[in-house]
């Protein structure tokens, strides 16, 4: 393997591992965004303007349920959280928090599109700010992920 995808890969994966982690639209009251709902597998993922290979996309899945529980699974590790939701804002935002029992990711803040006839969501998401597109760019750690939502 090209030892340059190496550390993309793994960097790739604990970010957006990292920064998914409560990805769901969920509050305490419940899903504010209906069409979140379900489980969704992420086909690309891109940071600093860069499509990473799909090996990376293949090993992510992100599970918007009820409550405030969040799943997102990548190359098997589990992680939980739990967001708050602004479907006011444009584009709409994710607020992301570790669960409690989540001591090893950090809060992120995202912005999301869904896309309900083709089944499809996109995310956009950041350690630092809400990210002002669907954009990523060098300098910035923006990562964006692509999903389609599998059949339930």
């Amino acid at each position: 393997m090209n030892q340059a995808v190496v550390p993309w890969r793994s960097l790739a994966l604990v970010a957006v591992a990292s920064l998914v982690l409560g990805a769901a639209g969920c509050t305490p009251k419940g899903l504010r965004d209906p069409k979140l709902q379900g489980t969704w597998k992420a086909v690309s993922v891109t940071m600093e303007d860069k499509g990473l290979e799909s090996q990376v996309a293949r090993n992510i899945e992100l599970t918007f349920a009820n409550n405030d529980d969040a799943t997102f699974i990548t190359d098997g590790d589990v992680h939980k959280g739990v967001c708050d939701i602004d479907t006011s804002a444009n584009p709409k935002r994710l607020t992301l928090k570790p669960s409690e029992a989540n001591l090893k990711d950090q809060s992120v803040f995202a912005i999301y599109a869904v896309d309900s006839d083709r089944q499809e969501l996109t995310v956009c998401f950041s350690y630092r700010r809400v990210p002002p597109a669907f954009v990523t760019k060098p300098g910035y750690d923006y990562v964006l992920v692509k999903f389609k939502k599998k059949p339930s």
